[in-house]
């Protein structure tokens, strides 16, 4: 839910809101089972070509399904980006 600095920022006010760190956190602490499931692949799969394949597989659904939500619920990347940890791989998820 976008707060009243985001709404400011949207109506044409060019100087950004404070940025949450909560929001981070939490975005970490949910992203937590998933990022361990991807690094429980990295470690445990010997095989290399297997092992990239699967990781790949892993971040293409991850990457479909934001995308969806993004479609579906009209979100603006620009609103999403303060909660990344880097807007470069915002800007690669969404194309």
């Amino acid at each position: 839910m976008p707060t009243l600095a985001d709404a400011v920022r949207i109506a044409g006010n060019p100087r950004p809101g404070p940025v949450r760190r909560t929001h981070r956190r939490t975005v970490m602490r949910l992203a937590g089972p998933g990022i361990r499931a991807a690094r429980e692949v990295y470690t445990t799969v010997p095989a290399d070509a297997i092992r990239v394949a699967a990781l790949v597989e892993i971040s293409a659904a991850a990457a479909a399904l934001a995308r969806t939500v993004v479609k579906l619920r009209h979100l603006d990347p620009d609103l999403i980006a303060p909660h990344v940890s880097d807007r470069v791989d915002l800007r690669a998820v969404l194309g």
